[in-house]
C-alpha cells in the first residue's frame, strides 16, 4: 500500500509573517509586473443579453426533483407533479435574473445571497 508521504507529494509549509511581508515586498519592487486588470460590468447591459457570445441561454430545468419530491413528501405527506420541476425552474431563472441586474447595477461581477429578494 502506497502512502501519501511515500508517493511524490511534495511538504511545503507556510512562510513565516517576517518571510511573507519580504516576498511580498519583493513583488512590489517588480517594475515590469503588469497591474491586474478588473473588467467592471456596469447598469447598461441588459439582463435579457447573455453575457457570452453564445446565442440561446440553456432552458434546462433547476431543480433537484428528489429533494423537491422529499420535501414536500415530509412536509405534507403530498406527491409532486413532474410539471412543477419546470414551473420552479421558470421561477428560479426569474429570480437569477433579477439578482443579476441588481449586482450589476451596482458595479460587481458576483451575484450575491443580498441581490436576491425575499418573498
Amino acid at each position: 500500500m502506497m502512502r501519501h508521504r511515500e508517493s511524490w507529494a511534495v511538504e511545503k509549509t507556510a512562510p513565516g509573517r517576517a518571510e511573507w511581508e519580504r516576498i511580498k515586498d519583493e513583488e512590489q519592487d517588480v517594475p515590469d509586473k503588469p497591474p491586474r486588470d478588473r473588467k467592471v460590468v456596469g447598469a447598461e447591459r441588459a439582463p435579457s443579453e447573455p453575457s457570452s457570445g453564445g446565442g440561446d441561454l440553456p432552458n434546462d430545468v433547476l431543480i433537484v426533483a428528489s429533494k423537491l419530491k422529499n420535501y414536500i413528501r415530509a412536509k405534507s405527506g403530498m406527491r409532486t407533479s413532474d410539471t412543477c420541476l419546470e414551473a420552479l425552474s421558470t421561477i428560479v431563472r426569474d429570480a437569477c435574473n433579477e439578482a443579476i441586474r441588481r449586482a450589476g447595477a451596482d458595479g460587481r461581477q458576483t451575484v450575491m445571497d443580498r441581490d436576491f429578494r425575499r418573498y
